[in-house]
């Protein structure tokens, strides 16, 4: 495996959840970062991130400036789908709030989804709250500025300035995967690591909070407004797609299979000798190593839960 740090810029609602439970079995427990959001970090000593090899998780971009040259990688997905499915995971949200108001241990947050989708459904939302919406459609040109969770409103202009530091940032980042491929990434991915090809189809959860049909089925109607709406996003999925469609050509060329059609059985045989073969030259850090002591420190940790 690569000795370098490895950093997951993990967007909402992008797979990231089973992105992280599959890259995590390839690091030692204590070598994983513990911290998930931003927030976490405030007042955190940074000569702490030289015991950590791996980082993911909500956090801002600019940690990596404490780390000494990271992988850094994030996942995009298609604008209208990561909305929607937000929309559906937050709507489900429901639950926190009145068990906060069970517990009589809740304090009124105006900008809580709660309270932004309480009683309106999607299109409502757009039609009532679209400067609210416009961002959520382009969040992923939000997060990769590093302005989304910097303030309530970040699309100020017409998004020009932020689509440029988003489009910056594609071609500063190490390996931008995509959702809707996230066949070729996974192989991409492993291949940039020097891993043994990633499998999390077990994990796999993009799907969890989707409406039933898709929104092509439900939203046909109205997906030229949409699409409209999540203009800076879909000129930014374009440009990760057109980079991850040259990486996959540069990786079949290196092993000879054809990247206009899906690999066959055979193909994925070679991909994954290939991959085996160039992780069994990495570093320390091997998978086969890493599980035994992510196994180990499991043992103990039960261990001592069971001595106090």
């Amino acid at each position: 495996m690569t000795s370098r740090k490895v950093f997951f810029f993990h967007i909402p609602k992008t797979a990231g959840t089973s992105l992280i439970a599959a890259l995590s079995e390839q690091f030692a427990y204590r070598r994983i970062c513990p911290f998930a959001h931003q927030q976490e970090l405030n007042g955190q000593n940074f000569d702490e991130f030289k015991k950590w090899d791996f980082f993911k998780g909500h956090l801002s971009l600019s940690i990596r400036e404490y780390l000494p040259q990271p992988f850094v990688f994030t996942f995009l997905r298609d604008p209208i789908e990561r909305t929607l499915s937000e929309y559906h995971y937050l709507t489900s949200q429901q639950w926190e709030v009145e068990e906060e108001i069970k517990n009589k241990n809740y304090r009124p947050r105006p900008g809580h989804p709660f309270y932004m989708y309480q009683g309106m459904d999607f299109l409502d939302l757009v039609k009532k709250k679209p400067a609210y919406m416009k961002e959520q459609f382009n969040f992923q040109t939000g997060c990769l500025a590093d302005l989304a969770w910097n303030s309530q409103s970040w699309l100020h202009d017409d998004g020009t300035t932020s689509l440029n530091k988003a489009l910056d940032e594609i071609r500063r980042l190490n390996f931008v995967g995509l959702v809707e491929q996230m066949e070729i990434s996974r192989i991409l991915l492993s291949w940039h690591l020097q891993i043994p090809p990633l499998c999390f189809s077990r994990l796999f959860k993009v799907n969890q909070h989707k409406p039933e049909g898709g929104w092509q089925h439900q939203f046909a109607k109205v997906k030229p407004e949409l699409a409209q709406l999540a203009e800076l996003d879909y000129k930014l999925y374009a440009a990760a797609k057109t980079r991850l469609n040259n990486e996959w050509e540069k990786f079949c060329k290196i092993i000879n299979i054809d990247p206009r059609n899906a690999p066959d059985d055979a193909g994925y045989a070679q991909i994954n000798t290939f991959l085996n073969q160039q992780a069994r030259k990495g570093a320390w850090k091997h998978s086969d190593l890493a599980s035994r002591l992510r196994q180990w420190e499991k043992a103990i940790r039960t261990c001592r839960k069971k001595i106090w």
